[in-house]
């Protein structure tokens, strides 16, 4: 498995990942909070990707 299909792999179980619903308010105030801790997590992985993507591009003198 290559880094990309790694990476690729981690933002898809993110994305994906299915949280409990929780009756108590503050349990579901948890699951909320968590849901935002991945939106942060799968914002921030797809910017890391694209820096790489940029980044690699440019070594090879592709990018104008």
């Amino acid at each position: 498995m290559t880094d990309q299909d790694k990476l690729n792999n981690l933002y898809f179980r993110i994305k994906n990942f299915e949280f409990p619903e929780c009756e108590d308010a503050l349990y579901h105030q948890v699951i909320e909070e968590l849901k935002e801790g991945f939106k942060i997590i799968e914002n921030g992985l797809l910017v890391a990707t694209q820096n790489i993507k940029h980044a690699k591009s440019s070594d090879n003198g592709t990018n104008f």
